[in-house]
């Protein structure tokens, strides 16, 4: 029985030490909850006890439940948001602040306004991760010009970008979201749709001109993200369990399922009453500002470049 146990063990310990998990749904579905909860430790996550039934139902669930209470570990949470801010930090703050402007001022908030408050929250510490993010690329762009492998070098670099990516990006993600939608509840999601559907374009986070060789640039992004994880946990004997919020192109998802065996897709919904509840509740949105939301994520109403 033991020599069972052991190769049922073996035949699992790929799954058990390296899974990546794509989450996917409309905005205000719920993927980031659920991400977040996936990176939860265990005693953070309040899972309802099992009743002691013995229905079938009840027996699945109270094994998984007694699963997870013994052999939990968090995921590491990748954000697509995250992502696309890398790529609008290979931009100066002039171009930012100008493709935040063109895309806002259209409405109630002159360009004087828009700008004074991004100068004022925001421009210190964009300028300081800008020329952080140009010197990355350059010691990679060196590292990969250079015939001879100088390991201390390469593991700086490596250092840094984890640095970067992980511990870096996402809270200025959270300021920048956080500043958007003090001009505009829905200036956020508007400005990173669009800034993500021009990389999926042209590569450049506000450059809009399509080229289909950019379509998988988020995926690729991601992807070497996921790498740097894995070489440091090498190192830190971390399992290298990711969960990706949230994949929006189809594309993307056929891209971590060509390379990853270990990679799932998973669908998160709500009832549309909720969802828009839970907009209205969180960001402060009108009616319009939904509209206008879900009309981009609806297949149906795009064409051409877009709807691919």
């Amino acid at each position: 029985m033991n020599d069972l146990f052991e190769s049922i063990g073996a035949l699992y310990s790929n799954r058990e030490n390296f899974i990546v998990i794509g989450l996917t749904g409309r905005t205000g579905s719920g993927c980031s909850t659920a991400a977040q909860i996936l990176s939860s430790k265990s005693e953070k996550i309040k899972l309802p006890k099992p009743l002691g039934l013995n229905e079938n139902e009840e027996r699945k669930y109270r094994i998984c439940y007694n699963f997870i209470n013994k052999n939990w570990t968090p995921f590491v949470w990748i954000q697509l948001k995250d992502v696309i801010t890398s790529f609008i930090l290979e931009n100066d703050y002039d171009k930012f602040k100008n493709y935040v402007s063109a895309t806002l001022c259209k409405g109630k908030y002159s360009k004087e306004d828009i700008e004074r408050t991004l100068n004022k929250k925001i421009k210190f510490e964009y300028d300081k991760l800008h020329n952080l993010r140009l010197e990355i690329r350059k010691l990679r762009e060196k590292s990969e010009k250079s015939e001879v492998i100088n390991r201390l070098e390469v593991a700086e670099r490596r250092k840094r970008s984890y640095g970067f990516y992980f511990k870096i990006v996402p809270p200025f993600t959270e300021k920048l979201k956080s500043t958007l939608s003090e001009l505009s509840g829905d200036i956020y999601t508007t400005v990173y749709q669009k800034v993500g559907d021009n990389i999926r374009s042209s590569g450049n986070a506000f450059i809009e001109k399509y080229d289909t060789r950019n379509i998988h640039r988020l995926a690729i992004r991601v992807n070497k993200i996921i790498k740097i994880f894995t070489k440091r946990s090498k190192s830190t004997k971390e399992k290298v369990l990711i969960v990706i919020d949230a994949i929006r192109n189809p594309f993307e998802a056929v891209y971590f399922r060509e390379r990853y065996s270990a990679f799932y897709l998973v669908s998160v919904n709500t009832p549309k009453k909720d969802r828009i509840h839970r907009l209205k509740k969180i960001l402060n949105l009108t009616d319009n500002q939904l509209e206008n939301i879900d009309k981009k994520e609806d297949e149906k109403t795009l064409e051409g470049p877009d709807f691919f």
